[in-house]
Formats: C-alpha cells, sequence, structure tokens
C-alpha cells in the first residue's frame, strides 16, 4: 500500500526529531491519531500529512530497526523527491540525480539502503 505524505509538513512538526520523524509517519500510516497513553513519549501527529511525497513500500521501512536512524531519514528524504507521475507513467522507482544538483553524493554513498547506480538513486524497500 503506497503511503503518500508531506515531507516538508512532517519535518516541521517534528521539530528536528529523527526518531520523532520516522515515528510520527509511522502512526499516520496506520492511522494512530490518539496518544495510547499520557506518558508515552511521542505522540501522533496534529496536522495532517497529506501531500505528493510517497514510499511505495512502508511497512518494510518501517519493521526495519537495525539500520541506523540517520541512514533511514535521508532514505524517506531523498524518497520523498521522487515524482509520483513519473511512477505512475513509466514505473521508474528511482531518482535521477541530474534533478538534484545541490546533492553530496559522498554523504549518501554509504547509506546501507540507498545503492547509486548508472546516476540513480535506488531504494531498497521499493525495489520489491
Amino acid at each position: 500500500m503506497t503511503l503518500f505524505f508531506n515531507i516538508e509538513v512532517l519535518e516541521k512538526e517534528t521539530k528536528g526529531d529523527l526518531n520523532y520523524l520516522i515515528i510520527g509517519l509511522e502512526k499516520w500510516f496506520n492511522k494512530q491519531y490518539l496518544p495510547l497513553n499520557s506518558r508515552e513519549k511521542y505522540k501522533p501527529l496534529k496536522r495532517s500529512l497529506s501531500g505528493y511525497s510517497f514510499l511505495l513500500q512502508p511497512e518494510p521501512f518501517f519493521k526495519d530497526k537495525t539500520t541506523d536512524i540517520i541512514y533511514r531519514v535521508q532514505y524517506l528524504r531523498l524518497a520523498s523527491r521522487r515524482d509520483y507521475t513519473q511512477y505512475k507513467l513509466y514505473g521508474s522507482k528511482s531518482l535521477d540525480l541530474s534533478f538534484l544538483p545541490d546533492i553530496n553524493i559522498h554523504v549518501i554513498e554509504s547509506n546501507p539502503i540507498i545503492l547509486i547506480k548508472q546516476n540513480k538513486i535506488y531504494f531498497k524497500y521499493e525495489e520489491n
């Protein structure tokens, strides 16, 4: 099931907390709009995350608890820059680096859940 979200609203609502960024999105995906209890550290987000950013396979992304949070957030931010229209028309799940002149490739090369090949970024959980 494809997850649509707005990365700008998500980042604003989570105030730079990387764990909350992932957990808040997961709660949005699971339609958990109320906290489970008053002591819950990360409460569901109050604003709607409806948007045009997307993840095709959010379940394995959220289940991955072994990959470092920095890599997971990097994956999420890069995946959010893809165009859904290109995916629907051409089946393109990758992100073309020519659209990202501001990106430092050396920073993302070490990410184990991202593959850079032939000037494109491929996402591990989208290729299933």
